[in-house]
């Protein structure tokens, strides 16, 4: 182990995969390239019906600190999600999609961002947002900023009132909102709030970040961009699944 690993605490980068055979591959090359320079690779995949599975297996067969679960079932991508929190070493998870690519910067950069807040002594009840792009199929490139990445943080009852009541604090920026795809948080304040709710197969995310704001949690972000995300469409996308 390095001097700079061995300073620096250990950081999961985890993802979830189901269905990706066509996209993990580029994922995982990016988690395995961030220039953080101690993290783990926690990959689970949740009853694949195509090869995503080999995929994944072939992409982390020459890194050591890469590891694949793999469900029995398919059971939901916050059930993924907890599954990445049960098996994490790292004192921070950050969250990756199995069809998004992160810039080689992005861990390092969101934990200096939490690092630094932390040291103000604000609190430590806090979640860190990346800002980055949105890649449409047809080449349309949406830039978007994270939730916090401006001067005015988001915290507790903020984030009530916007995602339950349209209601916005002129005092804070929200920007994209709470997607798991870009946070960065401390597992222990997972302990604290408590993990993803399975009966959710979606918006699992903006459930946590409401458990969250009800605690009085900060909400911030990097104004950085450090992500390219791939604007995909499917069933388990509709209105009516997020409903």
């Amino acid at each position: 182990m390095s001097e700079d690993s061995a300073a620096a605490p250990l950081i999961t980068i985890g993802m979830t995969c189901f269905n990706a055979a066509d996209t993990i591959a580029r994922a995982i090359k990016s988690a395995i390239a961030q220039n953080y320079p101690n993290i783990e690779i926690v990959i689970v995949d949740d009853y694949s019906t195509d090869e995503s599975q080999k995929v994944i297996q072939e992409a982390i067969a020459q890194c050591a600190n890469a590891r694949l679960i793999a469900h029995p079932e398919n059971r939901g991508v916050a059930a993924a999600r907890n599954t990445i929190i049960n098996n994490a070493k790292g004192e921070f998870i950050a969250f990756f999609d199995d069809d998004d690519v992160s810039l080689p910067e992005r861990v390092a950069i969101q934990y200096a961002r939490i690092t630094s807040y932390e040291a103000g002594g604000s609190t430590n009840l806090l979640a860190c947002w990346a800002s980055g792009h949105k890649q449409y199929e047809n080449g349309y490139d949406a830039p978007f900023q994270a939730i916090g990445s401006h001067p005015l943080i988001p915290v507790g009852r903020d984030v009530i009132e916007y995602q339950l009541y349209m209601g916005r604090n002129p005092d804070a920026f929200f920007g994209s909102g709470t997607p798991s795809c870009s946070l960065m948080i401390r597992a222990s304040v997972f302990k604290e709030i408590g993990q993803y709710d399975v009966q959710m197969r979606r918006i699992e995310d903006t459930d946590f970040a409401l458990r969250l704001a009800s605690r009085g949690g900060h909400f911030i972000g990097c104004p950085e961009m450090l992500v390219i995300q791939s604007a995909s469409v499917g069933a388990d996308k509709s209105p009516e699944v997020g409903y």
